[in-house]
């Protein structure tokens, strides 16, 4: 049996749509208002429950699934609204942590409808509480014996304290890592981690952290780096630079996404490459867009996992290649995880040629 479990963020996003962001000073009258069920954790672990399971609930993986969410929200309406929506989905809610007197976590997002690029002011609201949950609890030792993911990112805190906890009493469990915000201490989480995925920006900011104390190395890496134009080959180095840092195991796997021009790998047995994007004419919005890769290839990795221990490169390209269609859905509909597929409609979209 496969098992997920995702320690991360939920936030009630207030979403805007605009056919240009204003200047500093402007009233500008937007296109349309909207409310969504946001947050990294949240959207992450709804796209591996959505992608693990057919439109009808049918669960894809033949010994079973498990797909857990622990964090934080508050005993608001917000939270109320969010607690609902997750009703719908096959998701374990026992170590979601409703807070008295606490306010939700906010996003605010401005969506421009000329390109489909968002920007987002966070307010962390419950996340800040998230700190402190029970990994003992969340983590049985009952369950070790299963095929088990976990899934975090930077939207709460102490999460280098959370994965250097799961390294050391859960070494069994693969820990994948999206530092998402990226923070001083990101580096420092890499040698627990078994599957690495960041965008480009979080892949240069990673490799500035490793690098800042050796000039040399620094200015040959950068004296390659265009920053207004995006080279795939160059990041493919970075993906093996970065590999070189994380945990020896059955993954070991990096992955960074470079939005319209795919994403690139490198995986512990010497393997990488890249992988085009999917051309999709009506970009609506790229909220989710890297969320619903995440659930992608997670949940396709720990399909091949449960018939063998070692993945082979044709394994690694399939899951690249399933998340990103599963992306490019996505992004062609307003809304994180409500954009998000389920596992038999990227089959179809995979049937039609998309």
């Amino acid at each position: 049996m496969s098992s997920f479990t995702v320690l991360g963020s939920l936030n009630y996003d207030l979403v805007t749509i605009t056919e240009r962001i204003p200047k500093g000073g402007e009233t500008f009258q937007s296109e349309a208002f909207e409310t969504h069920i946001g947050g990294k954790g949240l959207n992450q672990c709804v796209s591996i429950s959505k992608l693990t399971t057919s439109k009808q609930g049918r669960a894809i993986f033949p010994k079973g699934v498990q797909v857990k969410l622990a964090g934080s929200i508050g005993s608001d309406g917000f939270g109320t609204e969010i607690l609902n929506y997750l009703s719908q989905f096959s998701i374990n809610l026992d170590n979601l942590q409703v807070l008295q007197g606490v306010k939700t976590g906010v996003a605010v997002i401005l969506i421009e409808k000329s390109t489909g690029e968002n920007r987002i002011m966070i307010t962390p609201g419950a996340n800040g509480y998230s700190g402190n949950l029970d990994l003992e609890k969340i983590f049985p030792l009952s369950e070790s014996n299963l095929n088990h993911f976990v899934v975090l990112q930077n939207e709460i805190p102490n999460v280098p304290d959370s994965i250097s906890w799961l390294a050391a009493n859960r070494p069994g469990h693969n820990i994948v890592y999206n530092p998402s915000p990226i923070y001083d201490y990101s580096a420092g989480c890499l040698s627990n981690v078994d599957v690495l995925v960041v965008n480009e920006g979080e892949a240069v900011a990673l490799l500035k952290s490793l690098l800042q104390n050796d000039t040399k190395s620094y200015s040959h890496w950068f004296s390659k780096y265009k920053e207004d134009k995006i080279e795939p080959h160059w990041f493919i180095d970075v993906a093996r630079y970065l590999n070189r840092m994380i945990r020896s195991s059955n993954l070991g796997l990096v992955v960074v996404t470079l939005g319209p021009y795919g994403a690139v790998y490198s995986h512990q047995t010497s393997t990488a490459g890249v992988l085009p994007s999917k051309k999709i004419a009506n970009i609506v919005d790229t909220t989710g867009a890297g969320d619903t890769f995440l659930g992608g290839l997670i949940s396709f990795l720990a399909t091949k996992l449960e018939t063998c221990d070692d993945l082979k490169e044709e394994d690694i390209t399939e899951a690249l290649e399933f998340a990103i269609l599963a992306s490019s859905i996505a992004i062609q509909k307003v809304g994180a995880s409500e954009s998000m597929p389920f596992y038999d409609e990227v089959g179809k979209s995979q049937t039609d040629g998309a």
